[in-house]
C-alpha cells in the first residue's frame, strides 16, 4: 500500500513537471527567462515550477543561493525528460554546471530531441 502512494506522488510531480513539445529552456538570468516564456511552458510555469518559484525566496533567506538553486537540479531532470517534439532553448550565458549545461541538455541530446536556439 505504501508503494503505491509513492507511486501516485510520483506521478503527480512528474506530471506537474511536463511541458511535453512546448518546453522550453534558459539558461542566464531574467532576460533568458522572460524571452523563454514567450515561446512556450518554462519550468517555472509548470504546477510545480509555480511551488519551487514561490518557495525559492524564502530556502535563498534561510539556505543561501547555492541551496535554493539546488532544489531545481531533480525537477529540472523530470521535466527535461517530459520533454517531446522540438525543445526550444533560450541560452544567453554558457556555464558548464548550470542546470541547463550540466542537466537538461544532456538529457534532451540523449532522448534525440532537436533543440532550438532562440
Amino acid at each position: 500500500k505504501g508503494a503505491a502512494y509513492i507511486h501516485g506522488a510520483a506521478m503527480v510531480v512528474a506530471g506537474g513537471l511536463n511541458g511535453g513539445a512546448n518546453s522550453v529552456f534558459w539558461s542566464g538570468g531574467k532576460s533568458a527567462q522572460a524571452a523563454a516564456e514567450t515561446f512556450g511552458t518554462t519550468i517555472g510555469k509548470t504546477p510545480v515550477g509555480a511551488i519551487l518559484n514561490y518557495i525559492h525566496p524564502s530556502v535563498e533567506e534561510i539556505l543561501g543561493k547555492q541551496a535554493a538553486n539546488y532544489m531545481w537540479r531533480l525537477p529540472s531532470r523530470i521535466f527535461a525528460e517530459n520533454a517531446t517534439g522540438n525543445a526550444q532553448a533560450v541560452i544567453r550565458s554558457v556555464n558548464p554546471e548550470s542546470i541547463w549545461m550540466s542537466i537538461e541538455k544532456p538529457i534532451i541530446e540523449r532522448n534525440g530531441i532537436p533543440i532550438i536556439y532562440r
